[in-house]
């Protein structure tokens, strides 16, 4: 049997038309095993086809390689700290999983007594459930004495409000329990993995000691945390100093002076009117029907037009302005502020690592102590500080 042979592509790029003719005539007579038959391709060429899309598509970039789990990337101690870590994490979520099907399943039991408790005492619900409520029975049990109790007090009745009461107190105990097992879990481990999943390549620790200054207490450690956090806001929030606020503005109102010079150039080559500035703006247009729209058009650019005209007195009015509100003793500029908030993160890490030594002491003296939920994790792990912080 015969089978057609088709040539291996000969270039790299896409085949455009012209080249695809060009192959399929130099084919030859492709042969059949019969006239109802389709006819045999050649594995070969085939092969050789999808071996050049691979090339062509290789071109085009690397392919994504997942990371894996970042501990087998952290120096051993780290490695030893996040397993355990995640292994206290781990056990508190097993006990609350347990704690939650325990509470749906008193739940459900709680329901199913209600349900009984208005069958027991409503029609409707008697009806729907296909039994008869208490004060429509025939015969009704009564104590020894012959006294017949109320319908309330049916030991029926008693029963199930004895269970509901029972059940509503076990799902409080487990809601109690839940609320002490969430408060005593950490809630940075989220934020602590994404950060590790974060890191490329191997990931370094930190190569200094941790200075603890002796009878400093965990409080007075997180205390100065908190006092660098607001050092950081201040200089994040500082103002800028008046000079560089009056440049700015002397930028803006001589771009904005320039937009509203009026064009004298129609009046004078052709005494055609003068083209005054204008200002593009845009509507919106709502229909009866709900449907809605826009338009576009143009208005006088009046302010420009005044920056124009009134460019010093302007200029003089803001900046007395400026004087009375700047605080130039408290402000920053870009360059300053960044430096300042530089030192201040390098600084707060430094606070965290000896917030996370005094935790690691507790521990060790077998008192648990619950990190910061935002502690930082090169802090935690006691990694570089030369890695990026987490976001």
């Amino acid at each position: 049997m015969n089978r057609s042979r088709f040539a291996p592509p000969s270039i790299t790029g896409p085949l455009d038309e012209a080249e695809f003719r060009r192959r399929l005539e130099a084919t030859g007579t492709i042969q059949a095993r019969g006239s109802d038959s389709r006819p045999l391709p050649d594995e070969t060429a085939v092969a050789s086809f999808v071996a050049s899309a691979m090339r062509q598509r290789g071109a085009i970039g690397p392919l994504r390689v997942e990371r894996g789990d970042p501990i087998d990337r952290l120096p051993p101690a780290a490695a030893t700290k996040l397993r355990h870590l995640r292994n206290g994490h781990s056990d508190a979520n097993v006990l609350l999983q347990s704690l939650s099907e325990r509470k749906t399943d008193a739940m459900r039991r709680k329901q199913r007594y209600e349900m009984r408790l208005r069958e027991l005492t409503e029609d409707e619900a008697a009806a729907r459930a296909g039994v008869v409520p208490i004060a429509r029975e025939r015969i009704r049990s009564g104590h020894p004495d012959g006294h017949i109790p109320p319908d309330d007090q049916h030991p029926s009745v008693l029963e199930a409000r004895r269970q509901i009461e029972a059940t509503a107190g076990e799902m409080a105990e487990i809601d109690q329990r839940i609320a002490v097992l969430s408060a005593g879990r950490w809630g940075g481990m989220r934020r602590l993995e994404t950060y590790l999943q974060s890191l490329a390549g191997l990931i370094a620790e930190h190569d200094g000691a941790v200075d603890v200054p002796k009878k400093l207490t965990l409080e007075a450690a997180r205390d100065r945390i908190a006092h660098i956090k607001a050092d950081i806001h201040e200089a994040q929030s500082a103002a800028y100093p008046s000079a560089v606020v009056k440049a700015h503005i002397r930028s803006e109102i001589a771009n904005l002076a320039a937009r509203g010079a009026p064009h004298v150039m129609p009046a004078i080559e052709a005494a055609a009117p003068l083209r005054w500035p204008l200002l593009p703006v845009r509507g919106e247009i709502g229909m009866a029907d709900g449907a809605r729209g826009f338009t576009t058009g143009e208005i006088p650019d009046a302010l420009a037009l005044v920056a124009w005209l009134h460019k010093d007195a302007l200029l003089a009015k803001l900046d007395t302005e400026v004087d009375f509100y700047a605080d130039d003793e408290n402000a920053l500029t870009d360059a300053e502020r960044a430096n300042r908030i530089t030192a201040l993160h390098a600084k707060l890490l430094d606070a965290e690592r000896v917030e996370e030594a005094l935790v690691c002491a507790s521990e060790a003296a077998g008192v648990s102590i619950l990190r910061r939920t935002d502690a930082d994790p090169r802090a935690v792990l006691g990694l570089s500080s030369a890695l990026p912080p987490a976001r």
